[in-house]
């Protein structure tokens, strides 16, 4: 028996391709960063798709001074002056928020060739360059702009100390 030029056989789960003009090709899915999968066969059965990680953003209450992770909220409950390390190493588009609810104040610290602009303020290049709370409510969300180096207020609430 000879296979009719119209049939297409995919062997996996996947999904047709047509170029546009006369071929036809399978093509399967490939798992990326954070996505899993599980290739059906056969004549029965679903592609399953899973998603890991929690899917973006966390919020922690901390109480200590610590070097700040992407993707991550942190609400400044306990404690003195919370000592705040950006990130050695970001991408652009991470983003980190701070709230002051409880603790002293926050001062965000960076380290060589780093700085945050907020508005037409931006803090000195370095590790001499950093911003202060200066009233609990005092909240900021920080965006990378340029991988490792470059960080933006995209918003804010409060007055801030620039150094």
């Amino acid at each position: 028996m000879t296979t009719p030029a119209n049939v297409l056989n995919i062997s996996e789960a996947g999904y047709v391709v047509f170029n546009g003009t006369s071929t036809f090709s399978g093509r399967t899915f490939q798992a990326g960063t954070g996505i899993s999968l599980v290739n059906a066969s056969g004549v029965a059965g679903n592609t399953t798709i899973t998603a890991s990680g929690s899917g973006g953003f966390t919020w922690e209450n901390i109480g200590a001074s610590q070097t700040l992770e992407v993707f991550t909220g942190y609400f400044c409950s306990t404690g003195d002056v919370l000592s705040l390390s950006l990130p050695l190493t970001s991408a652009e588009g991470d983003t980190i928020e701070v709230v002051l609810d409880g603790s002293t104040r926050w001062i965000i610290t960076q380290g060589a060739g780093q700085r945050i602009r907020l508005g037409n303020l931006a803090t000195t290049t370095g590790a001499g360059g950093s911003i202060t709370s200066t009233l609990q409510g005092d909240s900021i969300r920080l965006v990378c702009q340029t991988a490792n180096t470059f960080w933006v207020a995209v918003s804010s609430v409060g007055s801030f100390t620039f150094v």
